[in-house]
């Protein structure tokens, strides 16, 4: 009876093992998957508490057409910040507490136009011009909401670090395998020191600044890393201080993806 037992505990050993390294693993994506959707919701709704205390102050002072323009665009940020927190909530349901990609052939030219609306409100009100250069009607075989989340983190950053009345530049270009997007920003840009810490989920988020201000957790960039490489992607960074910065994010196309490089799940 003794040794039935202990026959049926060697057994259970390497099963209850796995079971640990898969609620581990949904536990570390469950997490992620939150951090994502407080991070990408506190712009917007920052954008809405600046908007609302400003009129609060000085709504008895504007001129008419001043104030309406100014509630027309709270309005469409509010409705902006209700449509992500729809889509991220639809998103995390979809992905039933994992990470694992979602991959389709994806048009980039709507994907980045969308990008580029979320942060216009928040361009013009400190006369940041966004532009947009390079090739149009490329794709890429990716994940659309990781892809997008990513994005709109690097584009959201490039805005926030840039000075009032800068230049914020979006790049589209294809390789042999690859298509390259580039956002830079004509903030105050990062030492070599920082750029070596910006990916590093080891170190304390609080630390990641930008030329010695400490404006950003990093937060959105190490979730940037983690779904690029899920991804079979790849992101950088190049800057010198004084002269901003640019990210650069290497998406796979459908021909360079190989069955065995990350699961093609649909």
């Amino acid at each position: 009876m003794n040794a039935a037992s202990a026959e049926i505990d060697d057994r259970k050993g390497p099963r209850q093992a796995r079971q640990k390294r898969v609620l581990a693993r949904e536990l570390r994506d469950r997490d992620i998957l939150l951090s994502l959707v407080a991070h990408d919701l506190r712009n917007p709704f920052s954008v809405l508490i600046s908007g609302a205390g400003f009129l609060a102050e000085h709504c008895a002072d504007l001129p008419h057409e001043e104030l309406v323009s100014l509630l027309k665009g709270l309005k469409r940020q509010a409705e902006k910040s209700h449509q992500l927190c729809e889509e991220l909530l639809t998103w995390s349901k979809g992905r039933s507490g994992t990470l694992v990609p979602i991959l389709e052939d994806l048009a980039l030219d709507p994907l980045i136009d969308r990008i580029l609306a979320s942060q216009a409100d928040s361009a013009r009100s400190r006369s940041i011009l966004i532009s947009r250069r390079g090739a149009s009607g490329l794709s890429a075989f990716s994940d659309r909401w990781m892809l997008e989340a990513c994005l709109r983190n690097l584009l959201a950053n490039a805005v926030k670090f840039s000075p009032r009345g800068g230049t914020v530049r979006v790049c589209v270009s294809p390789s042999a395998e690859d298509v390259v997007i580039e956002v830079r920003d004509s903030g105050p840009g990062l030492s070599e020191a920082e750029i070596e810490l910006l990916f590093r989920s080891e170190v304390e988020p609080s630390r990641i600044t930008a030329g010695g201000s400490a404006k950003g957790t990093g937060l959105g960039l190490i979730l940037c890393h983690d779904f690029m490489r899920r991804l079979g992607a790849s992101i950088e960074a190049s800057s010198r201080p004084g002269e901003g910065a640019t990210f650069s994010i290497r998406i796979p196309t459908g021909r360079s993806l190989s069955s065995s490089s990350v699961p093609r799940t649909r």
